[in-house]
């Protein structure tokens, strides 16, 4: 987020040099860049937005790391509430827990100094008139977003009482914002509306239909906060990233509401405004957090210890009420806009960024020990990769999104459309479905290679997900893919499944021949197919899925161990004449099970002649052995 180093001077007079200030923050609070000229980039970790977005958070961390005391200029108001002018209605308090709306009649519309149009430039913000300006600048000061109508221009012009309603956008809704962009807004979009139509998109982005200009005289400023997450989607849905909208997002502080409103307050009198009106709606009233802080506590969690009335007045210079109970327990009231200080750890870690995290002594860690315990997806994993790895097939990680036009592999004849989780907003549309498949990216993966090698072995194990029956599913799955540019493909990915599950333990498996596939069986049940096709570049490519975490229940830890017969084996090799259409693994099958005797078969020839029409000559190479004689000829 950047900040203006003028500005932080300017309510901080006692602010050391640019250099020296990005020093002390990356030493002691954020992590800060200088972007040259009068901006600074400092990083906020998400719970930080509350106090830390804002130029007056930034000071307080400053006068802390200083050790010298800094002037909140925040003056509170009491503001007319005549309701004459103004009124507030909010159809969902979830929505919207505060709304603040002072109404003010002003003299001129003009514009800002030279020194307020350098420090919203700096900020990114474009200066556009002393109204506006203010109302950014005060949002740069404070962390709280505001907004400004045009009360004029508010439905019924012909009253007096300008009514302001936080609700749902209708379906079918428009409008149009004040850089000219037109939205269709619908049920999910929170608006700010008079009595007729929208006037601003909540949190995030003003109407031009109630924007300032040069012939303004009253106005309705808003302070208000709105539900983040809604903030969020909406920001997401319409592509629309404001300074507002990145704060709303991050669930700032209710409290933030009326400071910001009554430092807007203070500006507009400056400029001669007068506050004729206000009018407040207040769902979610904030109860003080108080939270003990003990000594001896933060010397066991932190290994150092800290001097009592030092912690004392790091709690004092950040805004804390403390109550000193006794030596060594100090009562800590947690302000509103500190959302981040939720228990003792929280203080303490605020301790001793200002000790210095640097000086901390190192220490042998005080570790209990456990019981030891195996991962057993974790250990399969790593076996899978060692076995693959020395199969010579190269590991691959893919995204876990896919896009519309991934939603079936046409060459494999798998449709994924009924199985599709779809991303609630994605950010464009080649990352809107969660994949169903690991071979749909492993399929590109091995066309995108084949433009650099000719022979291409890959394999990824990862999460898929899918619906089932209305449920939505996850599950560890196995990828492999082969290209090749002969056509041996089918048959390397056949003899890397074999070796795979071999090694992995399993014993008992088949592959079948199912269609255009071939089915990985385990126990009977199939775990997972082997696909093949050509592409019209004469590519083979083979693709196989398996299901790992079913592996889970077949993988043993040792292989059972065979002693090796004493009687010597006889070979004899067969050759058959038979049909095209007979598959080679149904004829070994055959074979293997005619007699015990039979220890292996392998098919060691195959040969085509003309004159046997429609049928071909394979050659079988058949050991038989017995555990418990010399086998003779017969």
């Amino acid at each position: 987020m950047k900040f203006s180093y003028t500005l932080l001077k300017k309510i901080f007079p006692d602010l050391p040099s640019k250099k020296k200030v990005i020093d002390l923050l990356n030493l002691y609070s954020f992590e800060t860049e200088d972007l040259g000229g009068d901006i600074l980039d400092i990083s906020l970790p998400t719970n930080r937005y509350s106090d830390a977005a804002s130029h007056f958070g930034i000071a307080r961390e400053l006068a802390v790391i200083l050790n010298k005391k800094f002037n909140y200029p925040i003056k509170f108001i009491k503001p007319p509430l005549i309701k004459k002018f103004i009124k507030v209605k909010i159809e969902n308090e979830n929505d919207c827990s505060r709304y603040l709306a002072y109404y003010f009649e002003i003299s001129k519309v003009g514009e800002s100094s030279q020194e307020i149009k350098k420090i919203l430039k700096s900020c990114g913000i474009n200066p556009i008139n002393n109204i506006v300006d203010i109302a950014n600048l005060v949002m740069l000061e404070t962390g709280q977003p505001l907004h400004i109508f045009d009360a004029d221009k508010l439905s019924p012009q012909n009253s007096l009482l300008k009514t302001l309603i936080v609700r749902r956008a209708k379906n079918g809704e428009k409008i149009e914002t004040l850089d000219n962009q037109i939205i269709n807004l619908n049920k999910d979009i929170l608006v700010i509306s008079d009595i007729e139509s929208p006037l601003a998109i909540a949190g995030i982005k003003g109407g031009l239909l109630s924007g300032i200009d040069k012939n303004t005289k009253r106005i309705i400023l808003e302070a208000a906060n709105f539900d983040s997450v809604l903030i969020y989607k909406t920001s997401k849905m319409i592509n629309l990233r404001t300074d507002a909208s990145i704060r709303f997002s991050h669930n700032i502080s209710n409290e933030l509401v009326k400071i910001g409103a009554d430092r807007a307050a203070y500006y507009f009198k400056k400029i001669g405004a007068k506050l004729i009106d206000s009018f407040e709606i207040n769902n979610k009233k904030y109860n003080l957090e108080i939270i003990n802080f003990n000594i001896d506590q933060y010397e066991k969690l932190i290994g150092e210890k800290i001097e009592f009335q030092k912690a004392k007045k790091y709690f004092i210079s950040l805004g804390f009420e403390v109550k000193e109970l006794n030596k060594k327990n100090l009562q800590i009231k947690i302000p509103g806009w500190r959302t981040d200080i939720l228990d003792f750890e929280d203080l303490a870690e605020e301790v001793l960024r200002f000790e210095g995290i640097n000086q901390l002594k190192p220490a042998r860690p005080q570790i209990e020990l456990l019981s030891y315990f195996e991962d057993n997806v974790f250990i399969l994993k790593d076996k899978i990769r060692n076995i693959l790895t020395k199969l010579n097939l190269s590991e691959v990680y893919n995204h876990s999104l896919i896009g519309e036009n991934d939603v079936e592999i046409k060459e494999l004849g798998l449709k994924f459309n009924n199985k599709l989780i779809e991303v609630e907003y994605p950010v464009s549309k080649d990352f809107k479905y969660l994949r169903p498949s690991l071979l749909i990216w492993l399929k590109k993966n091995l066309i995108e290679n084949s433009k650099f090698f000719e022979n291409v072995s890959i394999f990824e194990i990862g999460k898929i997900f899918y619906k089932e029956q209305n449920n939505l599913k996850e599950k560890l799955s196995l990828g492999l893919g082969i290209l090749t540019n002969k056509y041996l493909s089918i048959f390397e990915m056949k003899g890397v499944v074999d070796s795979l599950l071999k090694q992995l333990g399993i014993g008992e498996f088949l592959l079948v021949e199912d269609q255009n596939k071939i089915k990985i069986e385990i126990d009977f049940n199939p775990v997972g197919f082997i696909y093949h096709f050509k592409n019209k570049k004469n590519q083979y490519f083979a693709l196989t899925e398996i299901d790992a975490e079913y592996l889970l229940k077949f993988v043993e830890e040792e292989n059972e161990f065979k002693p090796i017969s004493k009687y010597p084996a006889v070979i004899r090799d067969i050759s058959v004449l038979v049909p095209f259409d007979i598959k080679i693994g149904k004829l070994v099958e055959f074979i293997s099970e005619i007699s015990s005797l039979i220890y292996d078969v392998d098919l060691i020839d195959e040969y085509f002649d003309p004159v046997f029409g429609n049928k071909q000559s394979l050659t079988f190479r058949i050991v038989f052995q017995s555990k418990d004689r010399t086998l003779t000829d017969n």
